[in-house]
């Protein structure tokens, strides 16, 4: 299932790139949590709840970053809906998001190829937020700055 949410500032509406940053998360609650926390620095959010939707849309589209949950609705985990990415962009940018402690491991690294790894809890909405903004993807928007 698919969500978008394109917010439209004034300041956002001048911008000619759009940081395009697709979230897999399967709980609407923080869909619209995280929507909250980046409106300010995208102008171009699309939601979907499982894996299968997101590897369907990357290959139709092109996205800067994933936000990826790993407890998803649908047959594909956050990783394994990763591994399926890396295997057909090694670049894109990921941050795995999700309540699960201790994902950021050697051994996943090395399975699932390279990301980041912030935990959802009180904080992790922001912490997810500043992540996105000190990434080299957001440092390369020159039009994307807040």
């Amino acid at each position: 299932m698919r969500l978008s949410y394109f917010i439209n500032t004034r300041e956002s509406m001048k911008q000619i790139k759009r940081l395009c940053i697709i979230v897999v998360e399967d709980n609407l609650f923080y869909q619209q949590l995280i929507a909250k926390q980046l409106d300010s620095i995208s102008t171009a959010i699309h939601f979907f709840t499982n894996g299968e939707d997101c590897l369907e849309e990357l290959a139709d589209s092109k996205a800067d970053l994933i936000v990826l949950d790993n407890n998803l609705s649908g047959v594909l985990s956050g990783l394994e809906t990763l591994k399926q990415i890396r295997s057909g962009d090694s670049i894109i940018h990921v941050i795995l998001f999700s309540t699960e402690l201790g994902l950021d491991t050697e051994e996943n690294l090395s399975l699932y190829g390279h990301f980041e790894y912030v935990e959802k809890n009180n904080t992790g909405f922001k912490k997810l937020k500043e992540r996105i903004m000190k990434s080299e993807v957001y440092k390369d928007c020159p039009n994307c700055k807040v």
